[in-house]
């Protein structure tokens, strides 16, 4: 009796196949990409459409910088690992920060900056230019990340494949999709956001904590960035009852729990 040949699987059986692994575990899909060329041809159109929403249960556990050659990720839900080679890219670019599961890489001679997702393998080039109607904003991305008073501090990509990078306290996002030539520029005035904290990132959200508004949420699931608007959740007069409290949000396996933790005096 002979082995069967996998690799002659008809090409729509295969990307069924592909299209619920993905679904499920982004980690099982790139498994079966792994198995042979054939493969991975019938797989390339699922991979092109798949759906970054089903990457956020991945955290990176390693520390990419000390160790880039075995960076290990672990999904949260289906407690399953993931290990990622980055060295292969850092002959051409440097790894600027991480943030969960994505890599925001330099590149060492343009200076400009691409996003590389470790799953699908897929490296997207990100824009220089940023259109804004602010007298104030940086034109270029690279001007406003240099600047102090714009400290970087999350990347974010939506199911409708928006890229939203967001700075200082998040009172300002940028906008872009795969292949756009520019970033929009979004700018939250002094009466909608103030002071965030502890920003988390669940089902096209940015939840994070107001220490003057309470618990607020940014919906990004909009096409149009100047539809999303500053909402509160939970106003700072049920949450900051207690002074002495610090307030952490904490996405546990899909359920967003509010920690309460005391602050040490003098830390």
């Amino acid at each position: 009796m002979t082995n069967p040949d996998w690799t002659s699987l008809p090409t729509d059986l295969v990307a069924r196949i592909a299209g619920l692994l993905i679904s499920d575990d982004v980690s099982d899909f790139v498994r079966l990409r792994a198995v042979c060329r054939p493969w991975r041809s019938s797989t390339a159109e699922t991979k092109n459409r798949a759906d970054w929403s089903c990457l956020h249960n991945w955290i990176m556990l390693s520390n990419p910088e000390s160790c880039p050659s075995d960076v290990c990720f672990f999904n949260t839900s289906t407690h399953k690992s993931f290990s990622f080679d980055l060295t292969p890219y850092l002959d051409t670019y440097s790894l600027f920060r991480s943030f969960d599961f994505l890599f925001l890489l330099k590149h060492e001679i343009t200076q400009g900056f691409a996003l590389l997702n470790p799953f699908m393998r897929s490296l997207i080039p990100l824009p220089s230019k940023i259109e804004s109607n602010c007298a104030n904003a940086p034109l270029k991305l690279e001007d406003l990340i240099s600047k102090q008073s714009f400290h970087l501090s999350g990347v974010f990509v939506t199911s409708s494949s928006n890229i939203v990078l967001g700075f200082t306290f998040m009172d300002h996002l940028l906008w872009t999709k795969p292949g756009d030539q520019s970033w929009v520029y979004t700018e939250y005035k002094e009466n909608e956001v103030q002071c965030f904290s502890n920003v988390l990132f669940y089902k096209d959200r940015l939840l994070t904590i107001d220490a003057y508004k309470g618990l607020v949420q940014i919906n990004l699931a909009n096409e149009l960035p100047s539809q999303s608007q500053v909402e509160v959740v939970i106003p700072s007069s049920k949450l900051f009852a207690d002074l002495d409290a610090a307030l952490y949000l904490v996405d546990c396996g899909g359920e967003i729990i509010l920690n309460v933790g005391a602050l040490v005096p003098g830390s």
